[in-house]
C-alpha cells in the first residue's frame, strides 16, 4: 500500500501504528512529534489512499495483502 500510494516512510510508519489500532497519543509518544503531527499525517495517507477512515484503510491494507500473496 505504501509503495502504491507513493507514501513517505514515516507515514507509512505512521499508518501501520494506526492501522493495528493505535491512537494518535500513542503514535505521537512513540516517535517523538506532536499529536499534530500525526493527524497531519494521518490526514495525507487518507487523501493519498482515497479512503475516510481507519476501517477502510485497514480494508485497503487487507485487499492489498490478499493480492499480493501467491497463486
Amino acid at each position: 500500500v505504501a509503495h502504491r500510494y507513493d507514501l513517505t516512510q514515516r507515514e507509512e510508519e505512521i499508518m501501520i501504528l494506526y492501522a493495528t489500532g493505535r491512537s494518535s497519543t500513542y503514535i505521537a509518544e512513540n516517535l517523538f512529534v506532536s499529536i499534530n503531527t500525526v493527524r497531519s499525517h494521518i490526514s495525507r495517507i487518507y487523501a493519498k489512499c482515497e479512503v475516510h477512515s481507519r476501517q477502510e484503510l485497514i480494508t485497503l491494507i487487507e485487499q492489498d495483502k490478499g493480492s499480493s500473496k501467491p497463486s
